[in-house]
């Protein structure tokens, strides 16, 4: 499927009447783009192309992509559990160091950085799921070197959902 593209200058063009922004960094020959939502944000993606028009094809696949994506309310990309755990940390902490904070944090804090982001730091949140709790269950059983207690993985899961509920 041919994209009609407008050359703008040697390193900036557009696409669909300009919704859709192509450019290249000084540093690369391939095309970026970006392009705004409903949500006025800027969303940035690499098309790894060097071509115009193949690039000009996979940013406005991703645009539509995007835009049914932000209509049905689905995240359009997602972080990964690393980057996210660690502002949950710092949520903790800054509460913590308020005197606003519940003692249970410590806890979660400890939880996050010794189980948490080791098993979990890698995966996008959107790709964890039934499978990958199975095998964070097994790998926290041999990383403790025990079947831990009920209390033990409450408060492994109410750790987990913090970082869920600041990603969401």
């Amino acid at each position: 499927m041919k994209v009609d593209v407008v050359l703008k200058s040697e390193n900036l063009a557009h696409a669909r009447g300009g919704e859709v922004v192509l450019y290249k960094r000084g540093d690369s020959k391939k095309w970026q783009a970006r392009f705004k939502l409903k949500d006025l944000k800027w969303h940035r993606l690499a098309t790894k192309q060097q071509n115009l028009q193949y690039a000009a094809q996979t940013a406005c696949e991703a645009y539509d992509r995007a835009r049914f994506l932000f209509d049905e309310k689905i995240p359009i990309s997602s972080k990964r559990f690393d980057v996210v755990a660690r502002l949950a940390i710092d949520e903790m902490e800054a509460q913590i160091a308020s005197g606003h904070g519940k003692p249970v944090y410590n806890d979660y804090i400890t939880v996050t950085k010794k189980y948490l982001i080791p098993f979990f730091g890698n995966y996008h949140l959107n790709t964890i799921g039934y499978e990958e709790l199975k095998k964070f269950g097994t790998w926290r059983v041999k990383t403790m070197g025990r079947t831990p207690v009920l209390s033990t993985v409450t408060t492994h899961n109410s750790a987990m959902n913090r970082v869920f509920d600041l990603a969401v």
